[in-house]
């Protein structure tokens, strides 16, 4: 079985902000730090448990975290990433960048030489239930400090049927009222299904050649901007390096058989 490299984000740039001084990651749940549900699913498993955690958190929260992380058994190493794109400018009065991803991702790419599972302690997902398929999430649940109910935005997944692959994603916000397949995809998979019952599970498996190629890449947001490209390029059997930044001036070369099949 092939090692990975585990990431957890824990805090930081968040459109839910508190004035609290501890990240969210740390606030109390059932008298555990959300984090604290994250780790234990992590060292759950044996070939996990075992490896270095890569905790990416803000320069603001990096002692208080690293204060409740020393008590604990394990083994990590927190990295700080930068909170504003590069062309930020100096205005001080400019909030913070909404940073995916992808752009918090580039702050340890270089760490990376396996397979990666990104993992977000996110407390979304402890709220919703047990009898509750996470891959459905079906349960809705209410923000902190609103009276109305979040509808999770539902995304329309083409999937071939033979082998389960998917060969299209479509953002719901970036469609129009009609939903639009290419014929070429259609006729080198000629039953697929459509589906719009998934969610963000705010878990990653990556593959180190799929991550070299969006790190280079311009998108910010891996799930809604870069999977979507590279899934319907593979589909059409398209070039992957035109998904590279000119700027990053590098030439890859990538087997898409390989990639496919992750």
């Amino acid at each position: 079985m092939k090692e990975f490299t585990v990431i957890l984000y824990s805090g930081g740039n968040n459109r839910l902000s508190t004035n609290l001084s501890i990240p969210k990651c740390l606030l109390p749940i059932g008298n555990r730090p959300l984090i604290w549900y994250s780790l234990q699913i992590i060292q759950s498993h044996s070939l996990l448990s075992s490896l270095t955690l890569l905790i990416l958190t803000s320069d603001k929260y990096q002692q208080v975290l690293d204060d409740y992380l020393s008590a604990l058994n394990i083994t990590y190493e927190i990295i700080i990433y930068r909170q504003y794109h590069e062309s930020t400018t100096n205005n001080q009065e400019q909030t913070e960048d909404k940073l995916d991803t992808l752009d918090i991702l580039h702050s340890c790419y270089s760490r990376i030489k396996t397979e990666l599972i990104v993992r977000d302690a996110s407390l979304s997902m402890l709220l919703i239930k047990r009898t509750t398929s996470i891959t459905t999430g079906k349960e809705s649940f209410v923000q902190p400090g609103e009276k109305i109910k979040f509808t999770t935005v539902r995304d329309f997944y083409t999937i071939d049927q033979s082998t389960n692959a998917i060969i299209s994603i479509r953002i719901k916000a970036n469609s129009d009222k009609y939903l639009l397949l290419k014929q070429n995809i259609l006729a080198k998979y000629p039953r697929t299904i459509i589906r719009q019952d998934l969610v963000d599970a705010h878990l990653y498996l990556i593959k180190k050649s799929c991550l070299d190629i969006a790190i280079r890449s311009n998108s910010s947001s891996f799930r809604k901007k870069f999977l979507p490209e590279i899934i319907q390029r593979i589909a059409t059997g398209q070039s992957l390096e035109d998904l590279i930044s000119t700027s990053a001036n590098v030439t890859m070369m990538m087997r898409q058989k390989d990639l496919f099949l992750f």
